[in-house]
């Protein structure tokens, strides 16, 4: 599928459970999953969760989404978190640039509560410098550890979606 076949699609960002999985399987729609960096979550997690279930799941790099987003092919943002206090929400890394891309295209964003993992035992790659636990670069290079954020952004208005 290329990109110009992308249309009203759903966006998933953050780990699935089988709860939030069975949420995306009964949307009669695309489903976009980005690779989530540096885990790679959606890549290694995600894809290989919704494949089983939807044959209209495609994936994207994390840079394509601003595009998918400027094409209005972006319909609903599925944003998935571990924790939730009066501030905000708790998701992943990368959780407010997705947010802030459906606010920005007026992109409706629901919410699922979804599982805490242990990034550092299921994915080899902790930071940026490594791509399947291979490096991609040596030397001296500084990159902050991944881990979750707590987003306590004004998400606009979103839909909470607790099954």
């Amino acid at each position: 599928m290329n990109i110009e076949q992308v249309d009203n699609a759903l966006l998933v960002w953050g780990p699935l459970d089988e709860k939030s999985a069975a949420y995306v399987q009964r949307q009669k729609r695309i489903i976009v999953v980005p690779e989530i960096r540096p885990f790679l979550i959606g890549m290694r997690y995600n894809l290989l969760l919704l494949k089983m279930r939807n044959p209209g799941t495609v994936y994207c790099t994390d840079n394509m989404l601003g595009l998918l987003f400027f094409k209005q092919a972006i319909a609903e943002l599925l944003l998935v978190y571990t924790k939730e206090d009066s501030r905000g929400v708790t998701a992943i890394s990368g959780s407010l640039y997705a947010a802030t891309l459906a606010r920005l295209h007026a992109v409706k964003i629901s919410l699922h509560p979804g599982p805490v993992l242990n990034y550092n035992a299921l994915f080899k790659d902790a930071d940026a410098l490594s791509l399947c636990g291979r490096k991609l670069f040596s030397g001296a290079a500084v990159v902050a550890p991944a881990e979750e954020r707590i987003a306590y952004a004004e998400l606009g208005k979103y839909e909470k979606i607790e099954q």
